[in-house]
């Protein structure tokens, strides 16, 4: 729970599903999510719906609830 990104097996262990197609809710057990607000300027946003060639359309503010997320600023 520290800073830095998950390599694929802690994705997979964590979530449920395989990079690429990580979805952002319906894992095995609550975790803590960032919401990067740098996305608040995309509309719609596009989330992966569990598989990698499956996504679905949402809202900045859809994500947010939907995920329980924080916005924060995530990267540079």
């Amino acid at each position: 729970a520290g800073g830095g990104r998950a390599s694929a097996q802690e994705g997979r262990d964590h979530t449920g599903f395989a990079s690429g197609g990580v979805a952002p809710v319906s894992h095995p057990s609550p975790l803590r999510t960032l919401v990067d607000e740098a996305l608040q300027s995309y509309d719609p946003l596009w989330a992966s719906a569990g598989h990698p060639h499956a996504v679905f359309a949402l809202t900045y503010a859809e994500l947010v609830a939907l995920t329980g997320g924080t916005p924060a600023v995530v990267g540079d």
